[in-house]
């Protein structure tokens, strides 16, 4: 019984380190685009990486955006979803 439980708590363990770090969510006016950097920066002056996906032509400087993104190394913030608010 002790070896199974230890093993159960092994796999708990590995499941959760192994789970995506939870995403946040900010609501802001694009100010920049980047084509070059890849990178959107927004009024209040945070920017973020885009994904390799985005497509700069689905918005345009002074939309109103909802960007779902990951902290990455070294602090930089990883948009993996970029909506217009319409």
């Amino acid at each position: 019984m002790r070896k199974l439980m230890m093993a159960v708590g092994a796999a708990t363990i590995l499941a959760v380190s192994t789970l995506p770090g939870l995403a946040d969510e900010v609501t802001g006016v694009i100010q920049e685009i980047n084509e070059r950097g890849n990178t959107l920066k927004l009024q209040d002056g945070s920017e973020y990486l885009l994904p390799a996906t985005f497509s700069p032509d689905t918005v345009k400087i002074g939309d109103t955006v909802v960007i779902t993104y990951n902290q990455g190394e070294g602090g930089q913030k990883v948009a993996t979803e970029i909506k217009t608010q319409r």
